[in-house]
């Protein structure tokens, strides 16, 4: 389709007039502009061919399927185990205290206790439950909570100098903190 332009000049009349018929070398140009735009008609493809493309496309789709959901039921399943572990974190804290009251109390209790808490700590660490070690290492924020500041000697400074409570990963993710106190050199005394 042609649209007629008129361009003026600065006394307002027509420069050029495109208003008539197309001259001869503007024709060849549309023809061959209308010529490239058609689309080739290919050789007819095979209908084993795009059978056999349809079939692998679904094939790997297919698969795709099956590791995204094999891949969000694992992530389901390892938050599910975090949160009964989380939830089962402050039963191994009591019997780890239970078990050093009782290393002082002599006989079968004593022995009984110290087993249950190897039993429940075995158990735990074979589901990818570790501790985290605190004492004597470098305060770390991601691991460690600080619960005080303590004065110290200034090798200690930054260092970790007590364990309030243990900390624990589940499989490299941290589940719960250790609360720490945390050794800082030059103080008067222990400061919050």
């Amino acid at each position: 389709m042609r649209i007629p332009i008129e361009i003026l000049g600065p006394d307002g009349k027509p420069l050029v007039e495109k208003a008539g018929k197309p001259s001869e070398s503007e024709r060849n140009t549309e023809e061959a502009m209308a010529a490239s735009r058609e689309p080739t008609a290919p050789a007819e493809p095979d209908v084993e061919s795009l059978y056999l493309d349809q079939l692998r496309r679904l094939k790997a789709e297919f698969d795709n399927y099956r590791k995204r959901v094999e891949k969000e039921k694992s992530e389901f399943f390892g938050m599910a185990k975090g949160r009964v572990i989380t939830g089962l974190l402050p039963v191994l804290d009591d019997l780890e205290r239970m078990a050093m009251f009782a290393k002082s109390a002599e006989g079968d209790f004593a022995s009984g206790v110290e087993l249950i808490f190897q039993k429940m700590k075995a158990a735990l660490s074979s589901e990818g439950l570790s501790e985290i070690k605190s004492v004597g290492q470098p305060f770390d924020p991601e691991f460690h909570e600080a619960i005080e500041t303590v004065a110290c000697v200034p090798e200690q400074d930054g260092m970790v100098v007590e364990e309030l409570q243990r900390g624990y990963t589940l499989q490299g993710r941290l589940l719960r903190p250790s609360r720490v106190r945390v050794g800082k050199s030059g103080g008067d005394g222990p400061a919050a």
